[in-house]
């Protein structure tokens, strides 16, 4: 997943290998969703940065799914500021990642 959040362009979250905690089974068909938020205490504290987004499985994988907080809604975060985030299914927190919003360096 992310350390770093790119302003003003699109970013990639992955989901890798979600299994099931009862059977060891990998889990193809949940619904996830990702957010940005200006805290890190829940996944409804603080303000969310743009519009939720869906996190969805990658076809052929075992448990792998991906979402992209897309390139409008990350121009409008601050340079060197913390940002979670986070990512649920069914109202259970599978990741939340602290990071820092910065510009892409150009090469």
């Amino acid at each position: 997943m992310l350390d770093n959040i790119y302003i003003g362009e699109p970013n990639d979250v992955i989901v890798e290998s979600l299994k099931n905690d009862a059977s060891g089974e990998y889990v193809n068909d949940a619904t996830i969703t990702g957010q940005v938020r200006t805290s890190g205490d829940s996944p409804t504290a603080g303000t969310r940065i743009g519009s939720v987004f869906n996190v969805t499985y990658i076809a052929a994988s075992n448990g792998n799914y991906r979402g992209t907080f897309p390139s409008t809604d990350a121009a409008s975060l601050a340079e060197n500021t913390t940002y979670w985030v986070w990512v649920t299914a069914a109202s259970v927190t599978l990741r939340r990642l602290a990071c820092k919003a910065i510009y892409r360096e150009k090469t």
